[in-house]
Protein backbone atom coordinates (compact mmCIF):
# COMPACT_ATOMS: atom_id res chain seq x y z
CA UNK A 1 0.00 0.00 0.00
CA UNK A 2 1.28 3.46 -0.91
CA UNK A 3 -0.13 6.33 1.16
CA UNK A 4 -0.37 9.95 -0.04
CA UNK A 5 -0.55 12.66 2.62
CA UNK A 6 -2.60 15.48 1.08
CA UNK A 7 -2.46 19.21 1.71
CA UNK A 8 -5.21 21.48 0.41
CA UNK A 9 -6.44 25.06 0.53
CA UNK A 10 -9.83 23.61 1.48
CA UNK A 11 -8.88 21.44 4.44
CA UNK A 12 -5.79 22.07 6.57
CA UNK A 13 -5.07 18.78 8.33
CA UNK A 14 -1.59 18.05 6.97
CA UNK A 15 -0.08 18.14 10.48
CA UNK A 16 -2.47 15.45 11.72
CA UNK A 17 -1.69 13.28 8.67
CA UNK A 18 2.05 13.59 9.23
CA UNK A 19 1.75 12.89 12.95
CA UNK A 20 -0.28 9.76 12.21
CA UNK A 21 2.90 8.16 10.84
CA UNK A 22 5.09 8.85 13.90
CA UNK A 23 5.07 5.17 14.83
CA UNK A 24 5.69 3.87 11.31
CA UNK A 25 9.26 2.65 11.07
CA UNK A 26 9.75 2.75 7.28
CA UNK A 27 8.63 5.60 5.05
CA UNK A 28 9.40 4.21 1.59
CA UNK A 29 5.69 4.06 0.70
CA UNK A 30 4.59 7.47 1.96
CA UNK A 31 4.36 10.51 -0.32
CA UNK A 32 3.24 14.12 -0.11
CA UNK A 33 0.66 15.45 -2.53
CA UNK A 34 -1.63 18.46 -2.98
CA UNK A 35 -5.15 19.02 -4.23
CA UNK A 36 -7.24 22.20 -4.66
CA UNK A 37 -4.42 24.60 -3.87
CA UNK A 38 -5.22 28.23 -4.75
CA UNK A 39 -2.77 29.97 -7.05
CA UNK A 40 -2.34 32.68 -4.38
CA UNK A 41 -1.20 30.01 -1.91
CA UNK A 42 1.18 28.56 -4.50
CA UNK A 43 2.75 31.99 -4.96
CA UNK A 44 2.82 33.01 -1.28
CA UNK A 45 3.73 29.83 0.61
CA UNK A 46 4.84 27.43 -2.11
CA UNK A 47 3.92 23.96 -3.30
CA UNK A 48 5.83 20.76 -2.45
CA UNK A 49 8.60 22.80 -0.80
CA UNK A 50 5.95 24.12 1.58
CA UNK A 51 4.97 20.57 2.54
CA UNK A 52 8.61 19.60 3.08
CA UNK A 53 9.10 22.66 5.27
CA UNK A 54 5.95 21.89 7.28
CA UNK A 55 6.83 18.21 7.72
CA UNK A 56 10.26 19.11 9.08
CA UNK A 57 8.63 21.55 11.50
CA UNK A 58 6.33 18.71 12.63
CA UNK A 59 9.32 16.50 13.45
CA UNK A 60 9.91 14.49 10.25
CA UNK A 61 13.56 13.81 9.48
CA UNK A 62 14.60 16.26 6.70
CA UNK A 63 15.93 13.50 4.42
CA UNK A 64 12.71 11.52 4.89
CA UNK A 65 10.62 14.62 4.11
CA UNK A 66 12.57 15.25 0.91
CA UNK A 67 12.18 11.60 -0.13
CA UNK A 68 8.41 11.84 0.43
CA UNK A 69 8.30 14.75 -2.02
CA UNK A 70 10.67 13.33 -4.67
CA UNK A 71 11.66 9.69 -5.09
CA UNK A 72 8.69 8.15 -3.24
CA UNK A 73 5.96 9.67 -5.46
CA UNK A 74 8.08 8.95 -8.54
CA UNK A 75 8.23 5.25 -7.55
CA UNK A 76 4.51 5.25 -6.78
CA UNK A 77 3.74 6.43 -10.32
CA UNK A 78 6.44 4.14 -11.82
CA UNK A 79 8.38 7.13 -13.19
CA UNK A 80 11.90 5.76 -13.43
CA UNK A 81 13.81 8.82 -14.63
CA UNK A 82 12.85 11.50 -12.09
CA UNK A 83 12.85 11.88 -8.32
CA UNK A 84 16.56 11.22 -7.72
CA UNK A 85 20.00 12.38 -8.79
CA UNK A 86 21.55 9.39 -10.51
CA UNK A 87 22.76 8.15 -13.93
CA UNK A 88 19.87 7.91 -16.37
CA UNK A 89 17.74 10.42 -14.46
CA UNK A 90 16.78 13.91 -15.56
CA UNK A 91 19.10 16.46 -13.98
CA UNK A 92 16.33 18.16 -12.01
CA UNK A 93 17.66 19.41 -8.67
CA UNK A 94 17.98 22.31 -6.25
CA UNK A 95 21.00 23.77 -4.52
CA UNK A 96 20.15 24.69 -0.94
CA UNK A 97 21.90 26.19 2.08
CA UNK A 98 20.49 23.51 4.37
CA UNK A 99 17.81 20.78 4.41
CA UNK A 100 14.95 22.82 5.85
CA UNK A 101 12.54 23.16 2.91
CA UNK A 102 13.22 26.86 2.58
CA UNK A 103 13.74 28.60 -0.75
CA UNK A 104 16.64 27.10 -2.72
CA UNK A 105 19.59 29.16 -3.91
CA UNK A 106 19.34 27.70 -7.41
CA UNK A 107 16.96 25.41 -9.34
CA UNK A 108 18.02 23.29 -12.33
CA UNK A 109 15.81 21.46 -14.84
CA UNK A 110 17.50 19.05 -17.24
CA UNK A 111 20.80 20.46 -16.05
CA UNK A 112 19.92 24.05 -16.97
CA UNK A 113 19.74 26.85 -14.39
CA UNK A 114 16.12 28.13 -14.41
CA UNK A 115 15.86 30.04 -11.11
CA UNK A 116 18.23 31.76 -8.72
CA UNK A 117 17.52 33.45 -5.38
CA UNK A 118 13.77 33.33 -6.02
CA UNK A 119 13.95 34.81 -9.53
CA UNK A 120 12.85 32.84 -12.62
CA UNK A 121 15.51 32.97 -15.33
CA UNK A 122 13.68 31.27 -18.19
CA UNK A 123 11.76 32.78 -21.09
CA UNK A 124 8.48 34.59 -20.45
CA UNK A 125 5.38 32.45 -20.87
CA UNK A 126 3.56 32.86 -24.18
CA UNK A 127 0.36 31.28 -25.43
CA UNK A 128 -1.13 31.78 -28.87
CA UNK A 129 -3.57 28.87 -28.71
CA UNK A 130 -7.30 29.53 -28.79
CA UNK A 131 -9.10 27.01 -26.63
CA UNK A 132 -12.46 25.49 -27.45
CA UNK A 133 -15.33 26.85 -25.37
CA UNK A 134 -16.60 23.93 -23.26
CA UNK A 135 -19.55 25.76 -21.66
CA UNK A 136 -22.50 24.44 -23.68
CA UNK A 137 -25.46 25.95 -21.84
CA UNK A 138 -27.06 28.04 -24.57
CA UNK A 139 -30.25 25.97 -24.16
CA UNK A 140 -30.91 28.04 -21.02
CA UNK A 141 -32.53 31.01 -22.78
CA UNK A 142 -34.24 33.00 -20.02
CA UNK A 143 -34.06 33.69 -16.31
CA UNK A 144 -37.36 31.82 -16.09
CA UNK A 145 -35.41 28.62 -16.79
CA UNK A 146 -33.75 29.15 -13.41
CA UNK A 147 -36.94 29.49 -11.36
CA UNK A 148 -37.95 26.61 -9.09
CA UNK A 149 -41.43 25.95 -10.44
CA UNK A 150 -44.21 23.98 -8.76
CA UNK A 151 -47.86 23.16 -9.38
CA UNK A 152 -48.72 23.88 -5.75
CA UNK A 153 -50.63 27.14 -5.15
CA UNK A 154 -49.74 28.58 -1.73
CA UNK A 155 -46.88 26.52 -0.23
CA UNK A 156 -44.87 23.40 -0.92
CA UNK A 157 -42.63 21.06 1.08
CA UNK A 158 -39.05 21.23 -0.18
CA UNK A 159 -36.07 19.02 0.64
CA UNK A 160 -33.72 21.85 1.58
CA UNK A 161 -30.01 21.00 1.41
CA UNK A 162 -28.42 21.77 4.79
CA UNK A 163 -24.75 21.67 5.91
CA UNK A 164 -23.89 18.85 8.31
CA UNK A 165 -20.45 20.19 9.25
CA UNK A 166 -18.76 23.50 9.88
CA UNK A 167 -16.86 23.31 6.61
CA UNK A 168 -20.08 23.37 4.56
CA UNK A 169 -18.89 20.30 2.63
CA UNK A 170 -20.98 17.39 3.94
CA UNK A 171 -24.72 18.05 3.62
CA UNK A 172 -28.09 16.45 4.31
CA UNK A 173 -31.71 17.44 3.56
CA UNK A 174 -34.39 18.81 5.85
CA UNK A 175 -38.00 19.17 4.81
CA UNK A 176 -39.27 22.77 4.94
CA UNK A 177 -42.57 24.28 3.86
CA UNK A 178 -41.85 27.28 1.64
CA UNK A 179 -44.14 29.88 0.09
CA UNK A 180 -45.24 29.67 -3.54
CA UNK A 181 -45.64 32.85 -5.59
CA UNK A 182 -46.73 32.87 -9.23
CA UNK A 183 -46.08 29.14 -9.52
CA UNK A 184 -42.53 29.32 -8.15
CA UNK A 185 -40.93 28.53 -4.78
CA UNK A 186 -40.14 31.78 -2.96
CA UNK A 187 -37.31 32.32 -0.45
CA UNK A 188 -38.18 35.97 0.11
CA UNK A 189 -37.55 36.96 3.72
CA UNK A 190 -35.32 33.92 4.33
CA UNK A 191 -31.77 35.23 4.55
CA UNK A 192 -30.51 31.73 5.38
CA UNK A 193 -31.76 30.26 2.09
CA UNK A 194 -30.51 30.46 -1.50
CA UNK A 195 -31.40 28.75 -4.73
CA UNK A 196 -28.86 26.36 -6.22
CA UNK A 197 -28.77 25.12 -9.79
CA UNK A 198 -26.43 22.57 -11.39
CA UNK A 199 -26.46 22.69 -15.20
CA UNK A 200 -24.81 20.16 -17.47
CA UNK A 201 -22.32 22.00 -19.70
CA UNK A 202 -21.20 18.98 -21.75
CA UNK A 203 -23.92 18.92 -24.46
CA UNK A 204 -26.57 17.22 -22.28
CA UNK A 205 -29.64 19.30 -21.45
CA UNK A 206 -29.85 18.32 -17.78
CA UNK A 207 -30.32 20.67 -14.86
CA UNK A 208 -31.44 20.53 -11.23
CA UNK A 209 -32.77 23.47 -9.22
CA UNK A 210 -33.06 23.24 -5.46
CA UNK A 211 -32.84 25.24 -2.24
CA UNK A 212 -29.75 25.35 -0.03
CA UNK A 213 -29.47 26.55 3.55
CA UNK A 214 -26.53 28.20 5.28
CA UNK A 215 -24.39 28.74 2.20
CA UNK A 216 -23.77 32.33 3.25
CA UNK A 217 -24.74 34.27 0.14
CA UNK A 218 -26.18 37.65 1.16
CA UNK A 219 -27.15 39.00 -2.27
CA UNK A 220 -26.93 38.44 -6.01
CA UNK A 221 -25.54 35.29 -7.61
CA UNK A 222 -22.28 33.41 -7.93
CA UNK A 223 -21.38 30.87 -10.59
CA UNK A 224 -18.54 28.44 -11.20
CA UNK A 225 -17.52 25.83 -13.79
CA UNK A 226 -15.04 24.16 -11.41
CA UNK A 227 -17.34 21.53 -9.95
CA UNK A 228 -15.75 18.25 -8.91
CA UNK A 229 -15.77 15.84 -10.59
CA UNK A 230 -18.14 16.32 -13.52
CA UNK A 231 -17.33 20.04 -13.68
CA UNK A 232 -20.81 21.16 -14.60
CA UNK A 233 -21.88 24.78 -14.15
CA UNK A 234 -23.09 25.56 -10.62
CA UNK A 235 -25.08 28.65 -9.62
CA UNK A 236 -26.02 29.80 -6.13
CA UNK A 237 -28.36 32.77 -6.16
CA UNK A 238 -30.94 34.88 -4.42
CA UNK A 239 -32.82 35.73 -7.62
CA UNK A 240 -33.03 34.12 -11.06
CA UNK A 241 -32.30 37.32 -13.04
CA UNK A 242 -28.85 37.73 -11.48
CA UNK A 243 -28.26 33.99 -11.94
CA UNK A 244 -29.08 34.19 -15.65
CA UNK A 245 -26.60 37.06 -16.14
CA UNK A 246 -23.97 35.00 -14.29
CA UNK A 247 -24.62 32.01 -16.54
CA UNK A 248 -24.29 34.06 -19.73
CA UNK A 249 -21.09 35.69 -18.47
CA UNK A 250 -19.55 32.27 -17.83
CA UNK A 251 -20.64 31.12 -21.30
CA UNK A 252 -18.94 34.17 -22.80
CA UNK A 253 -15.74 33.63 -20.79
CA UNK A 254 -15.51 29.96 -21.67
CA UNK A 255 -15.88 29.08 -18.01
CA UNK A 256 -14.49 30.30 -14.72
CA UNK A 257 -16.01 32.06 -11.73
CA UNK A 258 -18.41 35.01 -11.80
CA UNK A 259 -20.21 37.33 -9.38
CA UNK A 260 -23.35 39.32 -10.22
CA UNK A 261 -25.48 41.57 -8.02
CA UNK A 262 -28.47 43.82 -8.83
CA UNK A 263 -28.09 43.08 -12.53
CA UNK A 264 -24.44 44.19 -12.55
CA UNK A 265 -21.44 41.96 -13.19
CA UNK A 266 -19.19 42.55 -10.18
CA UNK A 267 -16.28 40.30 -11.15
CA UNK A 268 -15.37 37.49 -13.55
CA UNK A 269 -12.31 35.25 -13.37
CA UNK A 270 -12.09 33.60 -16.83
CA UNK A 271 -10.83 29.99 -16.99
CA UNK A 272 -10.97 29.29 -20.73
CA UNK A 273 -9.00 26.02 -20.67
CA UNK A 274 -11.82 23.47 -20.26
CA UNK A 275 -13.55 25.92 -17.91
CA UNK A 276 -11.00 24.88 -15.26
CA UNK A 277 -7.70 26.62 -15.92
CA UNK A 278 -6.28 29.93 -17.01
CA UNK A 279 -3.80 30.35 -19.84
CA UNK A 280 -2.18 33.36 -18.14
CA UNK A 281 0.98 33.41 -15.99
CA UNK A 282 0.47 32.48 -12.34
CA UNK A 283 1.26 35.97 -11.05
CA UNK A 284 -1.45 37.51 -13.22
CA UNK A 285 -4.00 34.85 -12.26
CA UNK A 286 -3.07 35.44 -8.61
CA UNK A 287 -3.87 39.14 -8.91
CA UNK A 288 -7.16 38.33 -10.64
CA UNK A 289 -8.08 35.83 -7.93
CA UNK A 290 -7.37 38.32 -5.14
CA UNK A 291 -9.63 40.87 -6.85
CA UNK A 292 -12.33 38.20 -7.22
CA UNK A 293 -12.01 37.17 -3.57
CA UNK A 294 -12.44 40.75 -2.39
CA UNK A 295 -15.82 41.01 -4.12
CA UNK A 296 -16.77 37.43 -3.16
CA UNK A 297 -16.31 38.03 0.57
CA UNK A 298 -18.34 41.23 0.39
CA UNK A 299 -21.26 39.21 -1.00
CA UNK A 300 -20.85 36.36 1.51
CA UNK A 301 -21.36 36.04 5.23
CA UNK A 302 -18.53 34.82 7.43
CA UNK A 303 -15.44 33.15 6.04
CA UNK A 304 -17.08 31.01 3.36
CA UNK A 305 -14.46 29.07 1.41
CA UNK A 306 -14.03 30.15 -2.18
CA UNK A 307 -14.36 26.59 -3.48
CA UNK A 308 -17.28 25.45 -1.33
CA UNK A 309 -19.49 25.90 -4.42
CA UNK A 310 -17.20 23.48 -6.29
CA UNK A 311 -17.87 20.59 -3.92
CA UNK A 312 -21.68 20.61 -4.16
CA UNK A 313 -21.62 18.11 -7.03
CA UNK A 314 -18.86 15.82 -5.79
CA UNK A 315 -20.68 12.50 -5.99
CA UNK A 316 -17.95 10.72 -3.99
CA UNK A 317 -19.02 12.60 -0.85
CA UNK A 318 -21.02 10.68 1.77
CA UNK A 319 -23.72 13.34 2.12
CA UNK A 320 -26.31 14.90 -0.17
CA UNK A 321 -24.96 16.06 -3.51
CA UNK A 322 -26.58 18.32 -6.10
CA UNK A 323 -26.07 16.91 -9.59
CA UNK A 324 -27.44 17.83 -13.00
CA UNK A 325 -29.72 14.76 -12.71
CA UNK A 326 -31.14 15.56 -9.28
CA UNK A 327 -30.29 15.53 -5.58
CA UNK A 328 -28.36 12.39 -4.69
CA UNK A 329 -27.46 10.62 -1.47
CA UNK A 330 -23.79 9.68 -1.63
CA UNK A 331 -24.13 6.94 0.97
CA UNK A 332 -27.10 5.06 -0.45
CA UNK A 333 -26.39 6.05 -4.07
CA UNK A 334 -30.04 6.98 -4.58
CA UNK A 335 -31.80 10.10 -5.79
CA UNK A 336 -33.79 12.36 -3.49
CA UNK A 337 -36.73 14.38 -4.85
CA UNK A 338 -36.45 18.16 -4.65
CA UNK A 339 -40.03 18.34 -3.41
CA UNK A 340 -40.58 16.26 -0.28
Amino acid sequence: MHTDLKSSSLVDNFKELVKAFDQVRYHDHISFCTDDVHVVDLLKVGHMNHLVRQAIEYGVDPVDAIRMATINPAKEERLTDIGAIAPGYHADFQLVEKLDGEQPVQVYIDGKLVAENGEYLGEAYKNDEVFENTVHTDWITSYEDLLLKTEEKESVEVNVVVPSDGGNIIRHVECEELKVEDGCVSIEGREDLSYVCVINRHHLKNKTIGVIKGFGLKEGAIGCTISHDSHNLVLVYKNAKDAFITLKKLEEAGGGMALVCDGEVRNVLPLPVAGLMSDKPAEEVGRELLAYQEVYYRMMEGNANLLSISLMSLTALPGVIITDKGLADGLSQTFIPVFA
